[in-house]
């Protein structure tokens, strides 16, 4: 089959080629560079730095999941190298929109094991693999589907305690998961899987919202991104026109991210609409040498150039290839494969069906 599609390449390699041509010449290269300031950054010495990163990897069972994930913050701290990690193995039984609650465990960890660093050591910058702005509005089917009364019954029973254990500074793992099996069996609920799952999206958004107390240290920093903010009329991605348009080293000028549009979807945060909203963020794309990979950086705050030449400034000397080192090392760390989960459930003993036996 796979010749076939080769061959199927091949007759239509030209056309394929011309598509991706028109797409990226929609936008004028000349209003893409009016964007762009050229800037070679001044590297700073003495400015410490520290990165999180994740992975998961699961097995879905006809009964149940068997998944596991790892989340690791790094740090180089008046010179010294700090290391902390959160590691989560378990079951989801019974389960129900999978990925995304594990992707949900994943970011909440990744943000916890921030906080382990930011809590305690003097840090100027903290790189997050990914965007601020995905973290909050990261689509979430579930986040509404309990009833009026059970999201109600949910928050006044369990919020106080998710919000104590980040008072406490208990950023080791995934505190609603402690009630699953008393929700589950709660009369009080009509659908009591969708309430958990509600009770996990809350946790997960008070942590970023707690993690962006530290605002004037967090950046988030993405390798790709689907962003049309500078370009909307454009059907090709920010990040792709300035890559393939703005080659010399510097920095697009620095514009806000609205959290207002997403009232177009008629959606609210279900707790802290308002301040959440409030939240100002800004972001720009840069690449730190000649033809190297642009990336994307979000920040909080106002949109600012200054603000752009300090955040490169103090991350220069610690890229390798234009991307900040720590963040290829700890992602070189945390990584889960597909044979690490199969050695999990050996370990385990687990030979469950999984309904692909056949194919």
């Amino acid at each position: 089959m796979f010749d076939d599609i080769l061959e199927f390449v091949a007759k239509n390699k030209q056309k394929l080629i011309e598509k991706i041509e028109k797409l990226k010449k929609e936008t004028k290269e000349e209003k893409v560079r009016a964007h762009w300031i050229p800037y070679k950054p001044e590297e700073k010495q003495d400015v410490n730095i520290a990165v999180e990163d994740g992975s998961y990897n699961y097995i879905e069972y006809k009964g149940f999941v068997l998944y596991a994930l790892a989340a690791e913050a790094v740090g180089y701290i008046n010179e010294n190298l700090l290391i902390k990690k959160c590691i989560d193995v378990d079951v989801l039984h019974p389960y129900k929109y999978t990925e995304h609650r594990i992707r949900f465990y994943m970011s909440t960890l990744e943000k916890k094991v921030a906080l382990q660093i930011l809590s305690n050591n003097n840090v100027d910058f903290f790189l997050l693999d990914g965007s601020i702005l995905g973290d909050l509005i990261r689509p979430a089917a579930f986040e509404k589907a309990p009833s009026t009364n059970d999201r109600e019954f949910i928050e006044k029973k369990y919020l106080d305690k998710i919000k104590a254990s980040l008072e406490k500074k208990e950023f080791s793992r995934i505190i609603s998961k402690d009630f699953v099996n008393e929700i589950y069996s709660s009369a009080n609920l009509e659908k009591p899987l969708d309430s958990i799952i509600y009770l996990e999206y809350l946790e997960n958004l008070l942590t970023v919202k707690e993690l962006l107390k530290y605002e004037d240290k967090v950046i988030g920093i993405s390798k790709r991104s689907q962003s049309t903010s500078y370009f909307p009329e454009s059907r090709v991605p920010d990040i792709a026109l300035f890559e393939s348009i703005c080659r010399d080293v510097g920095f697009s000028k620095p514009i806000p991210v609205k959290l207002e549009y997403i009232d177009r979807y008629k959606r609210r945060f279900p707790i802290m609409d308002k301040e959440i909203r409030e939240i100002p963020l800004s972001l720009f794309y840069a690449r730190f040498g000649k033809n190297s990979t642009v990336l994307k950086f979000e920040y909080v705050g106002e949109p600012s150039v200054d603000r752009a030449k300090e955040i490169l400034d103090g991350i220069a000397m610690s890229t390798v290839e234009g991307y900040p080192y720590l963040l290829r090392k700890a992602h070189r760390e945390v990584v889960l494969t597909q044979a690490h989960i199969e050695q999990i459930a050996k370990i385990l003993g687990l030979y469950e069906r999984t309904g692909r036996e056949m194919l």
